[in-house]
């Protein structure tokens, strides 16, 4: 892609169809009338309620010509009672908002963070949430950004020593939020758009990092479990034939440790009420787990459908190159990549993370009392993910149209932790990245890919007044899934390159948006056209 620095030029094609509507006017400062409920876990239980659990082993006989399970599941009755064990709770308002740039090369601790919280929570624009408590009673978080129906959703602090990942989201609503007196734009994005956000998953093990900050070798909660190995998905400890086991499987408590059994940390349990209530409940369009170190992004898993590998491959090489336009001039090593899982990930034995809970979710998949773990379930039948090889032989529900990414941030071991040395790199992490406006690149991604004019594209800046002038309260729109639908699977992981290369132009200013629409898309052409011809009658 090229240069994208001057992020005002980045938004310029978007922004300028935003002009189109009415002129903005100010609102009253917002008020919250709905409140948020605790998720229901009935939604993704399967319709068969098994009075048993079965252990690995009576698995692995059910499921023998298929390959071995490795792991035990997470039984109905302690999924329910983790589950409710900690309802949702809002936090009130306790003052008024009060902004204090955030210092990153500050030594914090978690109630340093939690009054930062708590202040965010005065802001009329923002909602706190306490999701649960962890193992030793601190509150694990969720904070709400805008008022809108389009969700994003973000999720980081699973892995104690990667401190930077929860200061830099919570920094990012705390920025966003300050700007909103002389930014027009990002007012009107709260209207359509709601971001959430679990800034810490491990709090416990985030206060541990901090207490000692110059030891970066733990990535666990207090019990020793590996937080995002512990999840009940799909892939959760199956070890298909002729695949070769996973080597970072361990059987005791340090990092990778999975725990005695799926979902054995309540951890593990809130920040799945977290992703249910943003996937199932929001229906969420983009879900972004953050880490370090690396500079890498994963997207889309290899037992995806091609629909849900395609979303996530494609908003992961979007975001990619956003990151990237913020690194000219710095060497191959700290610039972004896009990594593919490793070869049989999925059915090699490792144990669920909390981006494969949320593609199970996204793909319609239900929890199985009898595995104690995610499966496909219709009328007829209840499936291991072991038994398929791939999501793409199921008759899966309507996907919910969730782009889901993991990205690793920083380059190099001394990144981790919350030594001096850490803290030291953090702010150029921060403002090299161009996390400041990563909000806004987010929000135009979903704001463009997620109709209210289900189908509409808009592929010229005459049709686009054309269309406003109809409909003054429909956005313009980029339609990814008819994109899809024209674009041909190859044999590779490129596969969503097309998409890329005519998704590029929205933040590429100097491409005119005539040219979104090149021959060999026809159908969206004669589609687009169809549409207008409708909205004239």
């Amino acid at each position: 892609m090229t240069n994208l620095r001057h992020w005002a030029m980045r938004q310029s094609i978007f922004k300028l169809f935003i002009l189109f509507l009415a002129s903005y006017q100010p609102a009253e400062a917002a008020t919250h009338t709905d409140s948020i409920e605790d998720p229901d876990l009935a939604y993704f239980l399967t319709d068969t309620i098994h009075s048993t659990l079965l252990n690995k082993t009576e698995l692995t006989a059910k499921y023998h010509a298929y390959g071995d399970y490795l792991i035990n599941g997470l039984s109905i009755s302690q999924l329910k009672e983790m589950w409710s064990r900690n309802p949702f709770r809002e936090i009130p308002e306790n003052g008024d908002f009060e902004y204090s740039e955030m210092d990153l090369t500050q030594h914090f601790t978690y109630e340093l963070l939690e009054e930062r919280l708590l202040n965010l929570v005065n802001s009329p624009h923002v909602r706190l949430v306490e999701m649960g408590l962890s193992t030793q009673g601190r509150s694990i978080y969720m904070l709400v950004l805008g008022h809108g129906d389009i969700v994003i959703a973000k999720e980081g602090g699973i892995h104690s020593r990667e401190t930077f990942n929860t200061f830099a989201l919570i920094k990012q609503v705390e920025d966003y939020v300050n700007s909103l007196d002389t930014n027009a734009i990002r007012r009107r994005n709260l209207e359509e758009l709601t971001v959430l956000i679990a800034v810490c998953t491990n709090p416990d093990g985030l206060e541990d990092m901090l207490r000692h900050p110059n030891h970066v070798v733990n990535k666990t909660n207090m019990n020793g479990v590996d937080i995002n190995r512990n999840f009940f998905a799909s892939i959760s400890g199956g070890l298909a034939r002729g695949v070769t086991k996973c080597a970072t499987i361990v059987n005791k408590p340090g990092n990778f440790y999975a725990g005695k059994h799926l979902g054995s940390e309540i951890e593990t349990i809130v920040a799945s009420k977290f992703v249910y209530y943003a996937i199932i409940e929001r229906q969420a369009v983009i879900f972004e787990s953050n880490h370090q170190v690396g500079n890498i992004i994963y997207a889309g898993k290899p037992y995806q459908t091609t629909e849900g590998f395609d979303r996530s491959y494609c908003f992961g090489e979007l975001q990619k190159d956003f990151l990237n336009s913020n690194l000219e001039g710095t060497t191959s090593s700290e610039q972004f990549s896009m990594v593919d899982e490793d070869a049989g990930y999925g059915f090699d034995g490792r144990v669920g993370t909390i981006t494969d809970f949320a593609c199970d979710l996204a793909s319609g998949f239900r929890f199985c009392a009898e595995q104690g773990r995610m499966v496909y379930a219709d009328d007829n039948c209840e499936m291991p993910l072991l038994e398929a090889k791939s999501m793409e032989h199921y008759h899966l529900p309507q996907q919910m149209k969730c782009a889901i990414i993991t990205i690793e941030y920083g380059v190099g071991e001394a990144a981790w932790g919350h030594s001096e040395i850490a803290r030291g790199k953090h702010p150029d992490m921060y403002h090299n990245y161009g996390l400041d406006n990563l909000l806004d690149f987010q929000m135009d991604y979903a704001g463009c890919t997620l109709p209210k004019l289900n189908q509409c594209l808009v592929s010229d800046m005459e049709n686009t007044a054309k269309l406003f002038d109809m409909h003054k309260d429909m956005p313009a729109t980029i339609p990814l899934d008819i994109y899809m639908a024209t674009t041909p699977r190859n044999q590779h992981r490129k596969r969503a390159q097309p998409v890329i290369d005519l998704l590029t132009p929205v933040w590429d200013a100097r491409i005119p948006v005539k040219n979104w629409i090149i021959d060999k898309y026809e159908y969206i052409n004669r589609e687009t056209t169809n549409l207008f011809n409708r909205l004239r009658k």
